[in-house]
């Protein structure tokens, strides 16, 4: 769902092997598209549905915004695994989305869970890194997962050289 479609480039997906319905750009107007339509909030949940039999997990990889596109994945989703990046305004954003949660929780996905929150970009040798790591642990509790993605030194590098190829 996300317009950009960064977890595609970035895993380096191997199409062959997994059923992968990638987003692009082409995502850019579906938002406005929503806005207008019937039944907006469902749309995705809708469309899933005969999958649910002989699919074993669906990933959807969320824009960083709380638009329709996310809220229509939040729909059809059974839990949300929220990623947070370890810089200080993330912990703001999480909040939100967690306040999100709750809304579709009450009217449009009761099933839904959190199913966890994932600490990214992480480096134990940055103070700021264990602040945000620290805060979130206190604040959301159990739903911090102990497993963190830390920050990779070679991404940037890896990103580079995966374009001039």
């Amino acid at each position: 769902m996300d317009p950009q479609g960064n977890a595609s480039t970035g895993l380096g997906v191997d199409y062959d092997s997994r059923k992968v319905i990638a987003a692009n750009t082409e995502l850019v107007g579906a938002e406005i598209e929503l806005v207008d339509a019937e039944h907006r909030e469902t749309r995705l949940r809708t469309a899933l549905e005969p999958l649910r039999e002989t699919v074993d997990f669906v990933i959807i990889d969320c824009p960083p915004s709380l638009g329709l596109l996310t809220l229509n994945s939040f729909v059809a989703a059974d839990g949300v695994l929220a990623p947070l990046q370890c810089e200080f305004f993330a912990l703001e954003g999480l909040g939100h989305l967690v306040k999100t949660i709750g809304r579709v929780q009450k009217n449009l996905n009761p099933e839904l869970k959190m199913a966890g929150i994932v600490l990214t970009m992480y480096d134990r040798r940055n103070n700021l890194s264990e602040l945000v790591a620290a805060d979130a642990r206190s604040f959301f509790g159990k739903d911090v997962l102990e497993t963190v993605i830390p920050q990779p030194v070679e991404q940037p590098l890896i990103r580079h050289w995966q374009q001039k190829s």
